[in-house]
């Protein structure tokens, strides 16, 4: 891929920064049944596109919702593929993971607070 390329895709796929996995993980669900509003629909199919944990997140959905649909059953390919998904999703948010380790309590707002559903204006409790 050109230097070009790689910063036409970047600009292509930089509002996804405002929707990170979590949030387009807690969206995939309307989002395939088609609940979403089409602003939420555009930015969901563009974050789809660009980040290729959650494409393959959602076609492994769509795989295993088509199989039961028609009364197969589920593919395990498709279902260990969540799985792990989810597993690695629970992992960042545990106090362990290398972008939790280094916070204190007077850092201030908590930049990926909106990713994990909290309140990113919101300061850690002093300790």
């Amino acid at each position: 891929m050109s230097a070009f390329s790689r910063l036409r895709y970047t600009l292509r796929c930089s509002p996804l920064l405002r929707t990170r996995c979590r949030q387009a993980n807690a969206l995939l669900q309307d989002y395939l049944d088609g609940h979403l509003d089409s602003a939420a629909t555009d930015l969901l199919r563009t974050h789809l596109a660009c980040c290729r944990p959650c494409g393959l997140e959602a076609e492994a959905y769509l795989r295993l919702r088509d199989a039961l649909a028609q009364g197969h059953p589920a593919p395990p390919a498709a279902v260990r593929r969540l799985e792990e998904f989810a597993d690695r999703l629970l992992d960042h948010n545990r106090p362990s993971h290398p972008a939790n380790r280094d916070r204190r309590p007077d850092d201030g707002p908590d930049p990926d607070a909106h990713d994990r559903g909290a309140d990113p204006t919101r300061r850690h409790p002093r300790a």
